[in-house]
């Protein structure tokens, strides 16, 4: 292999690596600039290319460069032409001539060119249409990733032209875009989130050939907020001139059912005494009417930097509450609840009573409400290493960790046999229970050399069943050996003091691992101390 050739591959090999570490990925280190959702913008703006989301008005379509015409003329030899609007705004028709078509509408060129052609044919079934729209070049600036000129097509809006670019930065606006007119520095507001909830075009014009789109930056300073018992819960939104309450609303996706429109919060600062002003107003009468834009809303009016919507929920609204049984019922599922008034007893007779299969014993009641509360110190010690805890936190931590929360102690058989006992407890929302099957045998887990499932014999101890199992395991503790019963309880296997049941599990642990270094230490040290007395001793006694 020449010189050159180790040359070119070597060349070749940095740039192919450079290129693969470039590539667009989701959750990118930094100086990766494309995430998952620009490649997906542009995606979906390709598959938009030339495409109309209405039919185009001839009265308001401004021809230019690039629009291209489908001419026939309809006589004994009908006669078929495709005309292109050239770089300098002309149109020229074979054996008819040129057209001037700067600056003029759809329909104004459709009656130039027919009127030109009736010069030479004489007829009147002349027939043109626009076949394909003309592609340009707008410039895109401001609080962008990159500075950049796109190509267009005169069916894109403004939005399509930010997705061909690939996205906004974090802090860009969306709703304070300015569109510079090329043609005659025409500055058009452009709004995009109102556009999306309101469709209201203006808000998103068609772009036209150089066109400057500048995105500014927002600023968190000059904002509106709603929050509450809507779709969008909180949130804060940039504020536009002529801003009311009715476009507060859309921007959070309007009400919900349950929403308390007879008293939504209105809060506003005054500049005068320094202080939040808050009053309650009445939108009962905008309920079914917050998309309806042809209407005026009763009690609009304009909004102002910093005011505040809070919308409550309707005290009197009856939430779906249910609590859900699974396992060896007969007809296990969901079941509507009575708040303060159906009991667990309730419930088992609602989903058919226990399976001839069923182990009521063995089973489980979570409290939801009370599994979803957070525990602080659980997390806090998560996030140490358990060498770096003290014996009262890993003691903490260990039981935590073990225990499954919102297990509720009831014996379900009690509770059916006497429903005026404790046992017969009231359900609340999103609790569960589960029934698990029958178990017939023992576990016997740990140091043993044989782990596995037993069948229960009620007439063996916990001794048996190891010796079933092989038998204790290298280093195995059979001093700290314990029972676990079902519902969590556990006791140390050689106090006796326990029933075996079906279900139980028999846990032999492992010796604790002696470190000998501390004991060597001390010992070193203790014989020092000895030698040190001795030789003190012998230098006295001389």
């Amino acid at each position: 292999m020449t010189k050159f050739s180790i040359i070119f591959l070597l060349l070749f090999s940095i740039l192919n690596v450079y290129s693969q570490s470039n590539k667009a990925i989701t959750g990118a280190t930094p100086g990766w600039v494309d995430t998952l959702s620009t490649e997906r913008a542009k995606e979906a703006s390709s598959g938009n290319k030339g495409l109309v989301d209405k039919p185009i008005n001839p009265d308001l379509y401004i021809v230019g460069p690039g629009d291209e015409f489908k001419v026939t003329i309809q006589q004994y030899e009908p006669i078929e032409l495709v005309v292109t609007i050239s770089p300098d705004s002309k149109v020229y028709i074979p054996k008819i001539g040129l057209i001037d078509a700067k600056n003029k509408t759809l329909t104004e060129v459709y009656k130039l060119i027919k009127k030109e052609i009736q010069n030479v044919f004489n007829t009147e079934n002349i027939y043109v249409v626009l076949d394909k729209v003309k592609q340009f070049k707008v410039r895109l600036s401001g609080n962008v990733p990159k500075s950049m000129t796109i190509a267009a097509y005169s069916t894109d809006r403004v939005s399509e032209i930010l997705d061909k670019s690939g996205a906004l930065n974090p802090n860009s606006s969306t709703r304070n875009i300015k569109l510079v007119r090329a043609e005659n520095k025409e500055v058009v507001n452009v709004d995009l989130a109102k556009y999306f909830v309101t469709l209201n075009e203006e808000l998103n014009p068609y772009v036209r050939g150089g066109d400057n789109i500048i995105v500014p930056e927002v600023s968190n300073d000059i904002t509106i907020h709603i929050s509450g018992e809507i779709p969008i819960k909180d949130q804060d939104f940039e504020f536009v001139e002529n801003d009311s309450l009715s476009t507060l609303i859309r921007l959070g996706q309007g009400f919900l059912k349950t929403s308390f429109l007879d008293s939504v919060e209105f809060v506003r600062y005054n500049e005068s005494n320094k202080e939040y002003e808050t009053k309650i107003i009445d939108l009962s009468s905008w309920e079914g009417q917050i998309y309806n834009f042809k209407k005026t809303l009763a009690g609009d009016f304009k909004l102002q930097p910093g005011d505040r919507v809070y919308v409550r929920k309707d005290p009197n609204w009856v939430k779906n509450t249910y609590i859900k049984i699974d396992g060896e019922v007969k007809y296990p599922g969901k079941y509507p609840i009575k708040s303060e008034k159906t009991r667990i007893a309730d419930i088992i007779m609602a989903a058919g009573g226990f399976t001839e299969f069923a182990a009521p014993e063995l089973s489980e009641y979570i409290r939801q409400e009370e599994a979803d509360l957070p525990d602080f110190e659980l997390e806090r010690l998560r996030k140490i290493a358990p060498t770096d805890m003290s014996e009262s936190e890993n003691r903490y931590f260990q039981a935590r960790i073990r225990e499954k929360k919102g297990l509720m102690s009831v014996d379900l058989e009690n509770a059916i046999k006497n429903i005026s006992s404790v046992d017969n407890i009231l359900v609340e929302n999103r609790d569960s229970l589960f029934i698990p099957k029958q178990k017939n045998y023992i576990i016997v887990q740990g140091r043993v050399n044989s782990p596995g499932a037993i069948i229960f014999n009620d007439n063996m101890t916990y001794l048996d069943y190891i010796a079933l199992s092989g038998g204790f395991g290298f280093r195995a503790d059979d001093s700290e050996t314990f029972i676990t019963k079902p519902g969590g309880q556990q006791f140390l296997a050689s106090d006796m003091n326990y029933i075996l049941e079906p279900g139980d599990v028999i846990l032999v642990p492992p010796k604790k691992e002696q470190d000998l270094w501390p004991l060597v230490f001390q010992s070193a040290t203790l014989i020092t101390q000895v030698i040190t007395v001795f030789s003190l001793i012998i230098t006295l006694s001389k």
